[in-house]
């Protein structure tokens, strides 16, 4: 699974609020969430700035949020999630038919 987010238009985003309209993308190993020291190996948080033709791909299973936007004009993003599923044919042994009652084998290739 895969989350996309597409920026159309930022708005005019109020500068007196922190990270306001930002997502924001944690990082995966939990205890790096509990000791967070800006710009280092530490920093359990990104931030991803709201900017028309910006795309974000991420996998769906990394934490995020969209912190609220407050300002005025218009703000608009496209989100989305994809699952990318491949189609694969082997020929394992549970792909082929079971015996007949004769002990034949007839496989599906």
């Amino acid at each position: 699974m895969w989350s996309i987010v597409y920026y159309v238009a930022d708005g005019e985003p109020d500068p007196s609020v922190s990270y306001g309209g930002l997502l924001e993308l944690l990082d995966p190993r939990e205890s790096a969430n509990y000791i967070q020291i800006p710009n280092t190996v530490l920093d359990g948080r990104t931030f991803v700035e709201c900017r028309p033709g910006r795309m974000v791909l991420f996998p769906s299973w990394v934490k995020h949020m969209v912190h609220p936007f407050v300002g005025s004009g218009v703000r608009m993003s496209i989100a989305c999630n994809v699952n990318v599923v491949e189609d694969i044919h082997t020929k394992r042994p549970q792909d082929f038919k079971p015996a007949t009652a004769k002990g034949e084998t007839s496989g599906t290739a």
